[in-house]
């Protein structure tokens, strides 16, 4: 017993690990080091695809009911996936004062709602609205030298996006377009790699890897969290 309880302990040690890359994330983007910046970010995806398949093989919400496994992932993902892409978006000069603090809050709003949205995906593991997949948005922002009124119609346009009743799909859950987005999804990290070495892991794990997420696991605090996954 004590051997489950210390690998429960683990999992939710690797879980809370993503707080650290989110720290040193937000640090990197203090400093406008945005490759170091997405280099956390697409760790802390990794760490995010990890710990949902483990807290399951070893049953940690049983182990070590006290912490729930599932309140520690929302915290990590909204500060990687909204907070600091957010962040960037203020600091990166990419629109002008007014416009990147409207596109920084626009971003944090909306993926607050979708957050603790109950219909966030659909019966057959479709996304419902855009998945507040920002950490990608944000890359593709600034990798693409995309500025001014450009950039802010995009960010409000995904904003509204995430409340809009539009299926996105999830490339490994939905069995019907499986092989399709895969294929396509391989095409991608081929095309974009030699560019930029992160676009590989920001496009094929942002929305793969949160399929594995510990929202699965949510069961006491509330079970409609379990959508996000």
């Amino acid at each position: 017993m004590q051997g489950r309880v210390l690998i429960a302990f683990a999992v939710h040690l690797l879980t809370l690990s993503g707080l650290l890359l989110a720290l040193a994330a937000m640090f990197a983007a203090s400093q406008q080091a945005w490759t170091a910046m997405f280099a956390f970010l697409g760790l802390a995806l990794i760490v995010d695809g990890l710990d949902g398949p483990l807290a399951r093989r070893f049953d940690v919400a049983a182990v070590l009911p006290r912490w729930q496994g599932a309140v520690m992932d929302l915290i990590v993902d909204y500060l990687t996936y909204v907070f600091i892409p957010a962040f960037a978006v203020l600091t990166a000069q990419i629109m002008p004062p007014v416009a990147s603090a409207i596109a920084a809050g626009a971003i944090c709003v909306s993926a607050g709602f979708y957050f603790a949205d109950r219909q966030m995906k659909t019966e057959d593991h479709f996304f419902r609205g855009f998945p507040a997949v920002w950490n990608v948005a944000v890359f593709y922002l600034l990798a693409f030298g995309v500025n001014g009124i450009a950039a802010l119609s995009l960010v409000v346009f995904l904003s509204v996006l995430s409340f809009a009743p539009v299926e996105f799909v999830h490339p490994l859950r939905v069995r019907r377009l499986r092989g399709l987005t895969l294929v396509h999804g391989a095409h991608d990290d081929h095309v974009h790699v030699g560019a930029e070495g992160a676009d590989a892991v920001l496009e094929a794990l942002a929305l793969d890897l949160r399929g594995g997420g510990r929202v699965a696991d949510l069961a006491g605090a509330d079970a409609e969290h379990v959508a996000r996954v």
